[in-house]
């Protein structure tokens, strides 16, 4: 418990130091984030590079706001900002089109590969239930968390994994793998 305590006595100090200024307290703030959120970005973009813009996107957000930020934690603050991002990117004018290899190619393998069918299955739910299932299956993170980085109650998050699931077991199986 004193640990807890100490860490968060540390965080709050960083955030204090944040506030006037200082941009190595904030980069020790959001640094240990940037996995989760780069991940998060590129699930939900499948794309490498605009997934990375993403994320240096929401850090210039976040690092904007540090001292106004709604309350929740940081790395719900942090997560919103990434899903905010990546939703105004795949906004039908800006629809991004995944071609299924990183050099952009579209031409698919000749043996279903069950990572890639995961990936591109993934990548064909509609944005919202994408980002409850990557924040849920890829991040660990619970039902209250998802809700609180997406704002929008418990319940619709169980009821879009819930049949975010199902989508994705029913198109896995329809493609074979």
């Amino acid at each position: 418990m004193a640990r807890r305590g100490r860490r968060g006595a540390n965080q709050a100090a960083l955030t204090a130091a944040a506030c006037r200024g200082d941009v190595y307290a904030f980069l020790k703030l959001v640094l240990p984030h940037q996995g989760a959120l780069f991940n998060l970005a590129y699930r939900l973009l499948g794309d490498r590079e605009a997934a990375g813009e993403v994320v240096n996107e929401a850090m210039v957000l976040a690092y904007k706001d540090v001292c106004r930020a709604p309350q929740g934690t940081l790395k719900s603050r942090l997560l919103e900002l990434v899903i905010r991002r990546c939703y105004a990117r795949l906004s039908p004018r800006r629809r991004h089109t995944w071609g299924g290899h990183p050099d952009g190619g579209g031409s698919r393998p000749e043996e279903c590969q069950p990572a890639d069918a995961l990936e591109q299955t993934i990548l064909s739910l509609p944005p919202e239930q994408r980002a409850i299932v990557v924040l849920s299956d890829v991040e660990g993170l619970s039902y209250q968390e998802i809700a609180d980085a997406l704002h929008v109650p418990r319940s619709r998050v169980e009821a879009q994994l819930s049949q975010a699931r199902a989508r994705l077991r029913d198109m896995l199986r329809v493609a074979g793998c």
